[in-house]
């Protein structure tokens, strides 16, 4: 489960990092780390989120699929806005 998986997840069932973290059985600090990717969390944490939050493989696959898609559309859209810089710079 990447962080970006884990911050998905977290601010889509509207939770803070304090309530994620009493929902897993950890510490904030704990949250805090593997959103920003400093630790990623051992596997039975992962499967303990994906168990209080009813949560399949086939699920986290969709969301990781779905985060890749959004990282390649804001990144076209980066490429064509410095694209249209340029041309508007080299008119």
């Amino acid at each position: 489960m990447t962080s970006d998986t884990l911050r998905f997840i977290r601010k889509t069932i509207g939770y803070t990092m304090e309530e994620f973290a009493q929902l897993v059985g950890v510490s904030m600090v704990t949250v805090y780390r593997w959103e920003s990717g400093i630790n990623e969390p051992p596997k039975s944490k992962q499967k303990r989120i994906q168990s209080q939050l009813n949560l399949t493989d086939e699920d986290i696959d969709e969301i990781n699929r779905l985060l890749s898609e959004r990282r390649h559309s804001k990144l076209c859209t980066k490429i064509r806005a410095q694209l249209c810089q340029r041309e508007v710079s080299d008119s």
